[in-house]
C-alpha cells in the first residue's frame, strides 16, 4: 500500500470592498459573483477579482438586497474590470470578508471564497 502525502495549504483572509456584481449564469438566483476591490495608497479602489463561491441561498438573498440598495451607474474601480458576464455597479460601502489561497501575478485573488459580511463596513478613504 502506498502512502498519501498531506498537502498543507494556508488560507489568507482579506476584507474587500464590493464594487458591483455580475449577472448570474444558469439557475443561480440574483447574481453570479461579487466584484471586489481594495483601496491602494492613493485612495483609488483597485479591482482584485470576483467571488462566487461560499454563498448559501439565504446569504445570497441577503447580500442581493444590500447590493440593490447601493446600485449606481458609475463604476467605482480605478480601472474598468473585464468580466465574463454583464457587470452592475454599486456605491463602494459594503465590505466583505474573503478567504483566498494567494495572489496571481497580475495582483488578483486566487481561489477566493466568500466568508461573510464585514460588519465594520469600509466607507473608503
Amino acid at each position: 500500500m502506498g502512502t498519501v502525502a498531506a498537502v498543507e495549504t494556508r488560507a489568507h483572509h482579506i476584507t474587500c470592498v464590493v464594487g458591483g456584481w455580475t449577472d448570474p449564469r444558469g439557475t443561480r438566483p440574483f447574481f453570479g459573483g461579487l466584484l471586489l476591490g481594495v483601496y491602494d495608497d492613493d485612495g483609488e479602489l483597485r479591482y482584485v477579482g470576483h467571488v462566487a463561491a461560499g454563498f448559501n441561498d439565504a446569504e445570497i438573498g441577503r447580500v442581493w438586497k444590500m447590493l440593490h440598495a447601493l446600485k449606481t451607474r458609475v463604476c467605482p474601480f480605478s480601472t474598468l474590470p473585464r468580466t465574463s458576464e454583464r457587470a452592475h455597479w454599486v456605491k463602494p460601502s459594503l465590505a466583505v470578508r474573503i478567504k483566498f489561497s494567494g495572489w496571481t501575478s497580475d495582483r488578483k485573488l486566487r481561489h477566493p471564497t466568500y466568508a461573510g459580511l464585514n460588519h465594520e463596513a469600509h466607507e473608503g478613504k
